[in-house]
């Protein structure tokens, strides 16, 4: 084999350029496409490996994210949305991907310019925290561990303590779980959240509990470092509780699933009560999974993943079983989470399979399982334009059967209605992760306590991967990996330089 041009300079202006090639910008804010090259050359960690499908999406998702960062009175956001759209708050600022944003930016040379403002923003209430479930805390915990420097999540502390006591007592229920909407967990008209008229009502779900607990660990670890044990044994306390109580109420001996109000108020149906009409697997029964809040040996949860009567289908992973006779049921609304297939929810899935898998020797699913639906996931980032053009995409929801964006078609059909957003409102749409997926999973690096790791979890015929511009402080690593040392001349297996 011939030695590669090991410049990932010129990989990432080929990309570049193709992506501006096919693009219409229609709105931009601080990074337009003609300094997409410079911005992302200077910032983002540059990635060599023998998937191409994979390693187009990485960059594809990366020329995404800088879209999506915008300088605002209050400092630098990040927006879920490219254009405005009617239910944003303030600068464009939606909370319910800000997890997402936090574990994609942290990667980002420049990620305590762009993350700490956008978090702050918050945590001070201008922008409201409220309006949809967050694991808001635990993402300022992700970033803080990641960096190897807590002063952020301790200079906080009480603003964290403030979100999660109001947080709390908007949702509190007689039960000790706190109830929430389907929509307000954003992932409207759900099989599980809408009753027989299809209207949402108010559950015990996997998701804001789930969100809950790893908040009280957040903060416990935060107020452990800053000295205050009283506050951090209570919400380590609570931590342990919302996860024993969840295990009890909504683990059904294989799976989490939500349980709803039969009446509207805060009475909940019974595990063993729900109706067919309401008693479906859906992906956010992964979720617990993705904050270490469930014991081992419960890994048998992700077969579904695995089959077509499950979540399996041709464009990914649909959002509730496909077995269901509920699944995709008609509604007249352009977002739905009855079956479609959600990058949001995907992300979510393929983080609690990562986490099983990092913490499970005997799990029943494998390394291969996450690549196989990771390269499915990296797959779906296109769209066909009317001339047959295949280009790279991602939107807001994906048809399962279909090879379109169904949200996109849906909304395009009736002539883009305004109090729905702009014309192609979901283009380059920010509310979820990958390159994350990649770099933190699939290739194993991380930092602990302040040093850098790589333990990759390959696929067999995989012979190499390079990753260079990896920022830590002011050292910049490249990992590389070569089975036999002579892609890149460095020696055999996985290498780390400080450069």
């Amino acid at each position: 084999m011939s030695r590669p041009d090991l410049s990932l300079k010129n990989k990432l202006k080929e990309y570049v350029e193709l992506f501006n090639r096919d693009d219409e910008e229609i709105y931009s804010w601080d990074i337009p496409n003609a300094e997409a090259l410079s911005w992302l050359e200077e910032n983002a960690p540059l990635l060599e490996c023998p998937d191409k499908t994979l390693e187009s999406t990485y960059y594809f998702r990366w020329w995404t994210f800088r879209k999506h960062i915008k300088s605002t009175p209050d400092g630098v956001v990040v927006t879920e949305f490219v254009p405005a759209v009617p239910w944003e708050s303030i600068y464009g600022t939606i909370v319910a991907p800000v997890g997402h944003h936090v574990d994609e930016g942290k990667w980002l040379k420049n990620r305590k310019d762009i993350l700490e403002d956008y978090l702050k923003l918050f945590l001070s209430e201008r922008s409201s925290p409220y309006v949809y479930s967050t694991w808001l805390c635990f993402s300022v915990y992700q970033y803080c561990r990641f960096i190897n420097d807590f002063s952020f999540g301790t200079d906080n502390l009480d603003s964290l303590v403030s979100f999660y006591e109001k947080m709390a007592k908007e949702h509190e229920t007689d039960e000790g779980l706190f109830w929430s909407v389907d929509n307000c967990d954003a992932m409207e008209v759900s099989i599980s959240g809408s009753d027989m008229e299809r209207k949402p009502t108010k559950g015990l779900r996997p998701t804001l509990n789930s969100y809950m607990a790893a908040n009280a660990f957040a903060i416990g670890e935060f107020a452990k470092r800053a000295g205050r044990e009283e506050l951090s044994r209570k919400y380590f306390n609570e931590h342990t509780r919302i996860k024993e109580l969840m295990f009890k109420r909504l683990f059904d001996g294989e799976f989490y699933k939500a349980c709803h109000s039969a009446d509207g108020g805060t009475s909940f149906v019974e595990l063993e009560k729900l109706s067919v009409w309401n008693n479906a697997r859906e992906l956010i029964g992964y979720i617990p999974w993705c904050f270490d809040l469930v014991e081992k040996g419960h890994s048998g949860a992700f077969k579904h993943l695995n089959s077509k009567e499950g979540f399996l289908c041709q464009f990914g992973l649909t959002t509730a079983e496909q077995r269901h006779p509920r699944f995709l049921f008609g509604y007249r609304h352009s977002c739905l989470w009855n079956g479609y297939v959600w990058p949001f929810a995907t992300t979510q899935t393929l983080n609690a399979l990562r986490r099983v898998l990092e913490t499970e020797e005997n799990a029943e699913v494998s390394w291969d399982d996450y690549y196989r639906h990771l390269l499915s996931y990296a797959d779906s980032h296109h769209r066909i334009m009317p001339d047959g053009k295949r280009v790279f995409w991602i939107d807001e929801v994906r048809h399962p059967w279909h090879d379109c964006w169904e949200c996109r078609h849906v909304l395009e059909s009736r002539g883009w209605p305004e109090n729905h957003g702009p014309r192609e409102r979901g283009k380059d749409y920010n509310h979820s992760t990958f390159c994350d997926l990649v770099l933190g999973g699939l290739l194993g690096i991380d930092f602990c306590d302040g040093e850098l790791r790589a333990k990759p979890h390959l696929p067999e015929d995989w012979d190499y991967f390079k990753v260079e511009n990896i920022w830590m402080g002011n050292t910049r690593y490249t990992v590389t990996f070569d089975r036999d040392g002579k892609r890149y001349g460095k020696g055999k297996g996985v290498i780390i330089e400080k450069q």
